[in-house]
């Protein structure tokens, strides 16, 4: 989903990573948003000014190209478009300036007509598009981002507005196809408490607490569409998950069942355990990774001329999975495909250095993003002041979201243009 738009007002376009690309394939988007398109370089502005107003373009210096989009851009972006940051989207063929943007919580669109690598969507924009056409495409199907994030999110989009992440993980030889239903935001970055699929991912695994599990059956639904989606191309005779360690409750049994069940295909996780209790990948390198749960894995059976679909909750570095599909090889799988609810993000960082985040209506004090177990619903509580206090205060999740996005926009409410351009 775009992750803080409201509604999809205007477009802020790094026009410069698309080579020649003639101004009028921009047309059909500037015919349905505003847009506003920056370069660094005096040849493509020329090309510009032959198709656009100058209220329609910003020049930035070549070497602050490098840190664009800053405060100030986006600043300037907003004055001319006359647009909110809750209402703009950045567009650009260039990874490292959608990262950049991702400091904004606009939203942001890829354009990249190659496979993605996992570095590279370890830092996931909200959209992917192969080109321009592509993204007019989407764009008019009201495609808001990545399908798990779309199913889960309690805005209720509709869950074919949702794009899958396709992409093949390598690792040296090692070469696996992958499939991501969405982006996980972790404690320390600051989309944490922002983004309800990561929520809901962490909180269905909390052996204990009345929200465990409580999302088992969408997030079956959602493997299950994708392994629907894969059978157009492949034949696939079993799944199973990633094994639980020893003494550990497995909390896929119920899931894999149920991807078994919607899909007539065998549930093999029965066979596929773990023989020892490795220690914690938390902090370790990604060579550490793989050494450390390298052999941590058995399977009892034949598999011979068989594909098999690997499903895991949160792809981080990849090398528990690399140990599972060798294992799987082993005996005698003819392929392996992996599918992730989603995909780790490395750490973000905010553009301000307040973060942003839902303030109690009491006491001031940053809100956490909790779940009721019952239906599913999310709100957001102050259990670290209020609670203890016995003034218990919670949020709906839609009213919240408003108040963030009401701050979120007051940010740059009285941005001036003497701002320093240094400033990013």
């Amino acid at each position: 989903m775009f992750r803080c738009v409201t509604q999809l007002k205007g477009l802020i376009i790094d026009i410069d990573g698309f080579g020649q690309l003639n101004p009028s394939d921009w047309l059909p988007l500037t015919q349905k948003y505003a847009c506003i398109f920056i370069s660094s370089s005096d040849d493509v502005i020329k090309m510009l000014e032959t198709k656009f107003p100058s209220k329609n373009i910003i020049q930035i210096e070549r070497f602050i190209k490098l840190f664009a989009p800053s405060k100030k851009t986006h600043g300037n972006a907003l004055r001319q478009l006359n647009l909110k940051t809750s209402e703009v989207a950045y567009v650009s063929a260039n990874h490292q300036f959608i990262s950049n943007a991702m400091k904004f919580l606009s939203g942001t669109i890829w354009i990249n007509s190659s496979s993605p690598t996992y570095q590279e969507v370890s830092t996931c924009p909200d959209l992917i598009c192969d080109n321009i056409n592509d993204l007019v495409e989407a764009l008019n199907k009201e495609v808001t981002g990545l399908f798990g994030e779309v199913v889960v999110n309690p805005l209720k989009f509709s869950a074919r507005s949702g794009f899958i992440l396709a992409l093949n993980y390598c690792e040296g030889e090692f070469e696996i196809p992958l499939y991501a239903a969405g982006r996980y935001f972790g404690y320390d970055h600051y989309m944490s408490q922002l983004h309800p699929y990561s929520s809901a991912i962490y909180l269905n695994k909390q052996t204990g607490k009345k929200y465990y599990g409580s999302f088992n059956e969408i997030f079956a639904k959602i493997y299950s569409s994708i392994i629907n989606m894969l059978k157009k191309d492949n034949s696939i005779q079993c799944v199973c998950h990633v094994p639980t360690r020893p003494g550990k409750e497995d909390r896929f049994r119920t899931i894999t069942a149920q991807i078994a069940k919607d899909n007539s295909i065998e549930d093999i996780s029965r066979n596929f355990v773990c023989i020892k209790d490795y220690p914690s990948q938390k902090n370790l390198s990604a060579g550490d990774r793989y050494n450390n749960v390298k052999d941590a894995f058995r399977f009892q059976g034949d598999l011979k001329e068989k594909t098999v679909v690997l499903i895991d909750d949160v792809m981080t570095t990849g090398s528990t999975i690399r140990a599972c599909i060798e294992q799987l090889q082993k005996h005698g799988a003819n392929s392996v495909l992996v599918i992730v609810l989603a995909i780790n993000q490395i750490d973000g960082s905010y553009w301000a250095s307040a973060q942003p985040f839902v303030h109690c209506p009491n006491c001031d004090a940053k809100m956490h993003l909790l779940v009721n177990s019952n239906n599913q619903s999310f709100f957001y509580s102050c259990y670290e002041r209020c609670l203890p206090n016995k003034a218990w205060k919670s949020l709906p999740f839609v009213a919240a979201r408003e108040q963030l996005v009401d701050r979120v926009n007051s940010e740059f409410l009285h941005l001036t243009t003497s701002s320093s351009e240094t400033n990013l």
